[in-house]
């Protein structure tokens, strides 16, 4: 009689298994009331910490584009936004995909809402005081898309937390793959500039679209060069006149130039390698 009890002990378990499993598959804010995005003030999880078990491996990215489709890093308050999370398989074959998003305000990290128009493979939840635009059941299709209204002026700068996973469907975590990522967006004509800001020469960057070089004239110190994913490529001490900056090794697109006075200021400028 015990291995009986002890055998149906544990079907129960697996059956209770099988259901958290198999529940998540519409997303972890509506199946679990959880932010698992890796944004902080989340749960410390993310899709990574269940499925990481191969042979399927995945990347994420964050696409935000304006109204001519055009990639853009800061945003306009109240304007209204194209905003893609595009789950990549990068080995295995992959059957399903999902994810889950967030966005905050740098400051305080306060979520911010604006989510509009999902696709139907995307559904917006509510957890936590926080809105979320999430995967509405395991789809084929790798592309999640919905449109997103910036915040009032003044918000300042915010960040987008995503995470995904590329499953096998096999109804439990092993074999898939998952990645998590993040966006940073500036507002456009923020906060009133400083009197120092104001006293601080800008530096003249020409041209700012170029398929090898640029210059940077009336401008003495340190210059930092970062592409869209917020990664450093390139950290130059400017100290001469029309100083030659070597672009030729850069992928194409858009990059952002951020200068550093010898006094502290600081001022941003972009620069599209074509």
């Amino acid at each position: 009689m015990r291995k009986i009890l002890l055998f149906i002990s544990g079907i129960a378990v697996l059956t209770i298994f099988s259901i958290s499993i198999s529940s998540s598959s519409g997303g972890r804010g509506s199946a679990a009331n959880e932010g698992n995005t890796g944004a902080p003030g989340d749960n410390n999880q993310t899709c990574i910490s269940c499925h990481n078990g191969g042979p399927i491996q995945a990347s994420i990215e964050i696409n935000i584009t304006d109204s001519a489709g055009n990639t853009i890093t800061d945003y306009i308050p109240e304007t209204i936004y194209d905003v893609e999370v595009l789950v990549t398989p990068t080995a295995g074959t992959p059957l399903g995909y999902g994810f889950q998003m967030v966005c905050l305000a740098d400051a305080n990290n306060t979520g911010l809402p604006g989510w509009q128009n999902p696709e139907s493979n995307v559904k917006l939840v509510s957890v936590n005081g926080r809105s979320y635009a999430e995967h509405n059941d395991i789809t084929t299709n790798n592309s999640f898309k919905l449109k997103w209204k910036a915040p009032a002026a003044g918000t300042g700068s915010i960040t987008f937390y995503s995470s995904g996973n590329a499953v096998n469907k096999n109804s439990a975590t092993s074999g898939d793959g998952a990645a998590k990522t993040s966006l940073s967006l500036g507002e456009d004509g923020g906060p009133p500039a400083s009197v120092e800001y104001l006293n601080f020469a800008l530096p003249k960057v020409y041209p700012t679209q170029t398929s090898s070089n640029f210059f940077v004239n009336n401008f003495d110190g340190n210059l930092q060069i970062f592409n869209l994913s917020g990664k450093l490529i390139q950290n130059i001490l400017v100290n001469q006149a029309n100083q030659v900056i070597d672009f030729s090794n850069e992928k194409t697109g858009l990059y952002i130039l951020k200068f550093t006075s010898s006094e502290g200021n600081s001022f941003s400028q972009k620069v599209v390698k074509i």
